[in-house]
């Protein structure tokens, strides 16, 4: 058997095992960095120090004239734009960031900032740091967690440094009630120096020194100090320089954070700085050597990372204390504004196909040979090191397909995309990867003389009904009556499991809000434990047929609503939220301003028309795949929201 992977420009994947094939569909970019917080995780904090220009850094073409005129003399002219949607452009000497966006390993979330922005560099960089614009706190937000976590850092320190920053002093978000968890330092040189001079205290004061409580608590500090640089340095020393940074201050911190990364340190939060963005005379050459160096550094990095094989285990982010203002100032400068844009970078922006990373796993396990194949070898990076399970790129035509299938019997498709851009009677992405790409995959089975494909579908398909996403999957069902070999459609209801993007998704936006306003909240859905719909795939594998084309609805032992559901996401993640359901309309009008956001949609008005009929399994028994002992979300939900949330 065999397995293979098709991914188009929606993200999707595919696995195709000894006489298989098998696509997947990657969840939302928001529900993928966030998700699978493994020990090896990363994240890099960069800050834009002075308050960055988020108009100029992220161009609003929605509105260009509007923002052309409040910048008659420091706008980026559209000519000099590259285009990212339909809404946003950036400068195209932010050039190095147009793969990254085009290959989903870069993101922006625009007006990020708080209530009343204070102008102040000081009080807002502080009030970032603290998520509090109370005075009388000086403890950092990760500083507060460490210390909550690590209760006894002083006398007994973990064995790597918690947090590094790099390129300048401590900064308050590191900061807990006693002391910074973090390891600060400014360059190589410097981090070496330390290294080699430190030298280890002796903690165990005398009786009669009066004042020996402060001297311990001095010399552990010491100490730990110390015993960190060592560590670091160890690292330092393991892994190599990547010789395409460039030679300024920038660089050189992003240099050394890889190279820590690469020598195994195991720290888990970097900061770096750029500083110079207080830009309120002379902005239009400033800005563009910032940006133009952040872009540059950051594209040289993943590439760096890559060469490891660990970018995909590292998140980027932008944040400044503030933005400047929409209109510029007499110095073809910006005084300070409130709310600017975040931008994040990395490859696990893109996620790796929850359904086909499960699949190819259960297959490897199983001592199936599978080869994978996708349109951009480096989405299917989770399942690289997967025994037996190699990695091909092809394209969506029937040539390449048949020359995927070749000498398989199954052939397995998972390929979906939940979004498109409206169209009669379905949109353009939806035609590409739910009709144009089974209509070329059974045209290529019949070629090769597959002997059976498993379609995965989604239950609620129909003619008439009423999303663009369900009729397109419907029209992919029909196609497969062109097959001379036999068929298995598989209709799931909603799948759940580790690192899905569903309850996850659900949990996560309850973490940062208290109130969830929700419209459809009474829509019923009958769940379905992802590995309990590998087990239905791999059971229908080389199945004895009743006909030529066999139809399942694949769903779990219990109906849940959807206020349910997220009910349950909450309770099991420990961060229960007010659910408040929305009318229809309120949800179609949210779903609206969603589509127009950069980057990949979180909700479109079509996933509203899909939410708006049950996802449960119909009346007719014969339809259902049954399992003797299907999984409830009870059982495993508090698990995994537990562990991942």
């Amino acid at each position: 058997m065999r397995c293979r992977s098709s991914s188009s420009s929606a993200g999707a994947g595919a696995i195709s095992f000894g006489s298989s094939t098998l696509s997947v569909v990657d969840s939302h970019f928001l529900t993928n960095a966030l998700s699978e917080a493994d020990s090896d995780r990363i994240l890099v904090l960069i800050r834009l120090k002075g308050g960055n220009d988020g108009l100029n850094s992220i161009v609003p073409l929605y509105d260009f004239d509007l923002y052309a005129n409040k910048r008659p003399k420091i706008h980026i002219p559209q000519n000099n734009l590259i285009k990212l949607n339909d809404d946003f452009g950036v400068p195209d000497f932010m050039g190095n960031l147009d793969p990254l966006w085009k290959e989903g390993a870069m993101k922006v979330i625009h007006g990020v900032g708080y209530e009343n922005q204070n102008l102040s560099h000081f009080k807002s960089s502080e009030i970032w740091a603290t998520t509090s614009k109370d005075s009388y706190v000086n403890s950092g937000w990760l500083g507060r967690y460490y210390e909550e976590k690590y209760m006894d850092y002083m006398t007994n320190p973990p064995e790597k440094p918690l947090a590094v920053q790099i390129g300048s002093g401590g900064d308050l978000i590191f900061n807990g009630d006693l002391t910074s968890y973090a390891f600060s330092v400014s360059s190589p040189q410097r981090l070496k120096k330390v290294a080699e001079n430190g030298t280890l205290f002796d903690t165990q004061i005398s009786s009669d020194n009066l004042h020996g409580d402060q001297v311990a608590f001095l010399r552990e500090a010491s100490n730990t100090t110390f015993r960190y640089a060592s560590i670091i340095n160890d690292a330092y020393d393991t892994s190599n320089d990547y010789d395409a940074y460039q030679d300024n201050s920038f660089d050189l911190q992003m240099s050394l954070v890889s190279r820590f990364i690469k020598g195994g340190l195991g720290t888990k939060v970097y900061m770096v700085t750029l500083g110079g963005f207080d830009t309120h005379a002379n902005q239009p050459t400033r800005h563009e050597i910032l940006m133009r160096r952040l872009s540059d550094a950051i594209k040289t990095f993943y590439d760096d990372l890559d060469e490891f094989g660990i970018a995909d285990k590292v998140l980027s982010m932008t944040f400044s204390e503030f933005g400047r203002r929409v209109a510029e100032n007499g110095s073809s400068g910006t005084d300070h504004g409130s709310a600017a844009p975040i931008m994040l970078f990395g490859p696990a922006l893109r996620g790796s196909g929850f359904i086909g990373k499960a699949l190819a796993t259960s297959l490897s396990k199983n001592g199936f040979l599978a080869n994978v194949l996708t349109t951009k070898r480096i989405n299917a990076r989770p399942i690289w090191m997967l025994s037996n399970v190699n990695v091909f790129e092809f394209t969506n035509d029937q040539i390449s397909i048949s020359k995927a299938v070749q000498g398989s019997d199954v052939v397995v498709n998972l390929v979906g995309r939940l979004h498109s851009k409206k169209g009669y009677p379905w949109g353009k992405d939806f035609d590409e990867a739910h009709v144009k790409l089974v209509q070329n995959m059974v045209m290529a089975c019949n070629d090769q003389n597959i002997k059976e494909i498993i379609h995965v579908s989604a239950l609620g398909v129909s003619e008439s009904a009423p999303s663009e996403y369900l009729r397109s999957k419907y029209a992919a069902e029909k196609i497969l009556e062109e097959f001379k070999g036999n068929s298995v459609i598989l209709r799931p209801s909603v799948v759940f499991g580790p690192g899905d993007s569903f309850m996850n998704f659900f949990a996560k936006i309850q973490k940062y809000s208290p109130i969830m306003p929700m419209a459809l909240t009474k829509t019923q859905f009958q769940p379905i434990y992802i590995n309990d719909l590998i087990e239905i795939i791999l059971r229908c594998v080389n199945m004895i047929k009743k006909k030529k084309i066999d139809t399942y609805e694949c769903v779990g032992p219990e109906i849940f609503t959807l206020y349910e559901i997220i009910k349950f996401s909450g309770i099991y993640s420990g961060r229960k939220a007010m659910v408040i359901p929305l009318p229809k309309f309120i949800g179609l009008i949210q779903a609206f301003i969603l589509e127009k956001m950069p980057g990949p949609t979180l909700m479109s008005r079509d996933n509203i028309a899909s939410m708006s009929i049950p996802s449960i399994a119909s009346k007719n028994k014969e339809l259902v795949f049954k399992l003797e002992k299907p999984t409830s979300i009870h059982k495993v939900a508090p698990k995994f929201l537990s562990k991942s949330n």
